[in-house]
């Protein structure tokens, strides 16, 4: 992982270095903020941080859209976030809530059951998972939560809720470079 002090000059000609991998450019003034060149050309910002005693990535944005001042700032803001013990996820709005509301913005008037799949989110995905970083969501909780809906409103209802949840974070997957 190389190490070195971005500038736009930088920023704007550097490349990988490997042709099949893409390379992280740490920023030495910034730390935890990296410049990901990928193999093809693309420049994206990460900041890489440690939260509840795991490594974490969070991703800023495209360069140049997003400069390296703005880039810094942001990185910034999410090192203040992790020192007051908040994951700066939540706060870029990687909720599964704030992903839900903006699936439903975007494709909501596309469906016929966005009423009832906006009523299925408000009573069973958002008082259980709805505040959480999407990213940090196991599988073991959501099988948690569908025998909870099991056992309070049937097979079903639980169904229906999980093929709601599947098609907003297959939604999400093609949206973001970090989510798996």
């Amino acid at each position: 992982m190389p190490r070195r002090t971005l500038t736009d000059r930088f920023c704007s000609s550097v490349k990988a270095r490997d042709a099949e991998v893409q390379t992280d450019y740490f920023d030495e003034k910034t730390p935890g903020l990296a410049l990901r060149v990928s193999h093809s050309g693309l420049k994206s910002w990460t900041y890489h941080f440690t939260h509840t005693g795991k490594r974490n990535r969070l991703t800023f944005g495209n360069y140049p859209a997003i400069s390296l001042t703005a880039a810094r700032t942001r990185a910034d803001e999410a090192r203040a976030a992790v020192a007051e013990g908040t994951d700066p996820r939540a706060l870029k709005g990687e909720t599964l809530r704030a992903i839900c509301e903006e699936y439903q913005k975007r494709e909501g008037n596309k469906l016929r059951s966005a009423d009832w799949q906006q009523w299925a989110l408000e009573r069973h995905v958002y008082p259980t998972l709805g505040s959480r970083p999407i990213g940090e969501i196991k599988r073991s909780e959501i099988v948690r939560w569908l025998d909870d809906i099991e056992a309070r409103a049937g097979a079903p209802m639980a169904d229906r809720a999980l093929a709601t949840l599947r098609k907003i974070m297959n939604w999400y997957a093609i949206r973001s470079d970090d989510f798996r």
